[in-house]
């Protein structure tokens, strides 16, 4: 690009230097002669070979119009007019005139203006390639630096991952190991603990052998002897209930002569009324009362009137408990102190919930349904605490308030349920789905107590039998549901099997210690 501009300027110093040559114009002479065009070249010249004299300038008149012999053109007029001249050789002489002009070489010039522009292109390639070659090193060199960053960053992430898997590894080996340490302790502990009871445990009982007059052979010798039987090993067998207390009775006192006595005359005055209520002295019964609610029609859970037959066997043997509470053996007994007047109390609160079965009040039976279920309930756990000493006793002492306690379990849902009906108190499930899950939740009730001691298998006689007739209802009656009728058959066989289970398991390991062989239970 320099180099032509270098060109340019000296071709037009060339024109310059010409034009400085050039002769002064000659006087412009007078006559149409002195307008004459200069005659052409015609012996083929170049035009290069003529004079460098130029032919003489065109003049104004003093009103600054060209004369029309001296006007180069036609478009020139002259005498004011703006037209086309007549002359035909302005043409020839302004081209004379311009050939009179000596021209620049121009090959020369072209040459040079060639050779520039191929310079020129050839130096802009270059420093094309060179602005390539520093963007393309610029690339690499950026593209190696995102490189070496991007390396930088994953060893970085790469090493703090390291530390942080090093961290929890070291966390938890102190853990395991703080674990370790802390399992180490705790069984240290119950081996110190286990060894300290055990060596209690075989003083104790051998202790109980020395001072024993026999051995104990027998089952029955071995639950009224001891806990547990031992050998050299160790216990042989350990029940999984409280021992009768083989502590003497405390002397008798004036007050268990009134606890004798009151329980007398209640379960005297629970006899009479009981069976009143029964319609045995006339009258009415719950099921044959004029617009009675307790019919098998009313309630998912109101059990058949045959039902009703088991009121009569809890009354006698409340009387029995009255009498056999007068026997040497129990006058001031630790058993008869806990729960004589909860039996007595439970009798009258039946035969007092019969009287309002009769008479229609409905409600008034639900609260004394509820009171009479928890004086069962407190008085079999207080049973449970201290265990009869023979079967004689559990016969007469635990026997009427356990099977009280089965029926009730029967008789409160049956109650509640007449209640509600009576009331048209409607929830959102239906009365099928409502009763089938109270009689799961009474079973359970039902099972827990029937499992206590060694199997309170008139508990779950109790339950079995009010569940037979409400099941049986629910197969015959008008009232019928097919779903009530099934779970109650259900639950009625698991209650009975489950506290059989419970005895036969007890009995099988108590045969077993008393023959010396170890049992597990």
């Amino acid at each position: 690009m320099t180099e032509t501009r270098q060109e340019t300027s000296a071709a037009s110093k060339a024109l310059e230097r010409l034009r400085a040559h050039q002769p002064p114009a000659s006087p412009r002479a007078e006559g149409p002669e002195s307008s004459s065009p200069r005659p052409p070249h015609h012996d083929g010249a170049s035009p290069t070979n003529h004079s460098t004299s130029l032919p003489p300038k065109p003049t104004r008149d003093p009103e600054g119009v060209l004369n029309e012999s001296d006007a180069p053109s036609r478009h020139m007029a002259a005498a004011g007019t703006r037209g086309r001249l007549p002359d035909e050789n302005a043409k020839t002489r302004l081209n004379t005139w311009l050939d009179g002009i000596n021209s620049p070489d121009w090959q020369e010039l072209a040459r040079r203006t060639k050779t520039g522009t191929v310079r020129t292109i050839a130096a802009q390639r270059a420093a094309s390639r060179r602005r390539a070659d520093a963007r393309a090193k610029a690339r690499e060199e950026k593209s190696r630096q995102r490189a070496e960053r991007e390396a930088a960053e994953a060893a970085e992430a790469e090493a703090s991952a390291e530390r942080k898997r090093a961290a929890e590894e070291a966390a938890r080996l102190a853990a395991e190991a703080e674990a370790a340490q802390q399992a180490a302790e705790e069984a240290a502990a119950r081996a110190a603990a286990s060894t300290n009871d055990l060596e209690s445990l075989v003083e104790n009982a051998r202790e109980a052998i020395v001072d024993a007059a026999e051995v104990p052979r027998t089952a029955e010798q071995l639950r009224n002897t001891s806990p547990f039987w031992v050998d050299d090993e160790g216990p042989i067998y350990v029940p999984p209930y409280n021992l009768p207390s083989r502590d003497p009775d405390p002397p008798e006192q004036r007050s268990d002569l009134i606890r004798r006595l009151v329980v007398t005359v209640v379960a005297a005055a629970t006899l009479v009324l009981g069976f009143m209520g029964l319609g045995w002295f006339g009258g009415p019964t719950a099921h044959s009362a004029a617009h009675s609610a307790y019919g098998p029609e009313n309630a998912l859970l109101a059990p058949n009137s045959n039902s009703f037959m088991i009121w009569g066997v809890l009354f006698v043997w409340i009387a029995l408990y009255a009498i056999f509470q007068w026997h040497p053996s129990q006058r001031s007994s630790y058993r008869q102190r806990d729960i004589g007047y909860l039996t007595a109390g439970a009798g009258l609160l039946g035969a007092l919930w019969l009287l309002c079965a009769r008479s229609s009040l409905v409600f008034l039976s639900v609260v004394v349904a509820l009171a009479l279920t928890t004086v069962l309930v407190y008085a079999v756990r207080r049973m449970n605490q201290r265990t009869a000493r023979s079967n004689v006793e559990r016969v007469f002492v635990d026997g009427p308030a356990a099977l009280f306690l089965g029926w009730m379990l029967v008789l409160l849902p049956a109650t509640l349920s007449i209640a509600l009906t009576r009331a048209g108190f409607t929830l959102l499930l239906p009365a099928s789905l409502w009763a089938v899950l109270t009689i799961v939740g009474c079973t359970w009730a039902a099972a827990s107590f029937s499992m206590s001691e060694r199997g309170r298998i008139v508990v779950a006689l109790g339950f079995a039998w009010g569940l037979f007739w409400v099941m049986l209802d629910r197969l015959l009656t008008l009232q019928s549901s097919a779903p009530v009728a099934i779970v109650c058959g259900l639950c009625a066989f698991i209650v009975l099997l489950a506290t059989e289970n419970r005895r036969y398991q007890i009995g099988h390991a108590e045969r077993r210690a008393a023959r010396g062989q170890r049992t597990e239970f």
